[in-house]
């Protein structure tokens, strides 16, 4: 099972799916990937995050002053009070080390836009905004939020929509009779 599956169940969309979401949280420490370091309060805050085996999982120092540094970023950003409680217990009296991890003002960008991109495209399902996905960029996802719940568009976003997603949603709907062939 890979940490990056269990970030996208989580709401960090680079992501895939799984379960054990303490086991992804530390595989995404050890690899030193930023991009899925940066998405851990995100997955945290959309999780039942059990800190004990969280820590079960870091057997190496640095990995746990790395896990403890992230933590208290985490407590920073999240809005989910439960664990924001249980982290303020952990992180409480201990010497935060940064190391080479990103500072706050990263986690804070991230954490930012996956805010705004998730309140842009909330409305959608799920399983539409996984399926959408696979055929649109984020921007053009928010683009089509905007037109299906009627919220005004800019001038470029209107110009985009029908230079590029319009002759997409033109293409989807004629091959449609040809996909339901295909796929019996």
């Amino acid at each position: 099972m890979d940490y990056k599956d269990v970030f996208s169940e989580k709401g960090y969309q680079l992501f895939r799916l799984e379960e054990d979401i303490e086991k992804a949280i530390v595989d995404a420490i050890c690899d030193k990937n930023t991009r899925y370091i940066l998405g851990i309060p995100i997955v945290i805050n959309n999780s039942e995050v059990d800190f004990d085996i969280l820590f079960k999982y870091t057997k190496d120092k640095k990995v746990k002053d790395d896990l403890n540094y992230i933590l208290s970023i985490t407590n920073k950003l999240i809005s989910n009070t439960r664990n924001k409680k249980k982290i303020s217990k952990i992180i409480k009296n201990k010497k935060i080390k940064k190391n080479s991890l990103p500072d706050l003002q990263e986690f804070r960008e991230t954490y930012q836009k996956y805010i705004s991109l998730k309140d842009s495209i909330g409305d959608f399902q799920k399983e539409e905004r996984y399926y959408l996905s696979f055929l649109f960029s984020k921007k053009q996802i928010e683009i089509l939020y905007k037109i299906k719940y009627r919220k005004k568009l800019t001038k470029t976003e209107k110009e985009y929509f029908s230079r590029i997603i319009k002759k997409k949603l033109r293409a989807i709907k004629e091959s449609f009779n040809l996909a339901d062939e295909l796929l019996i």
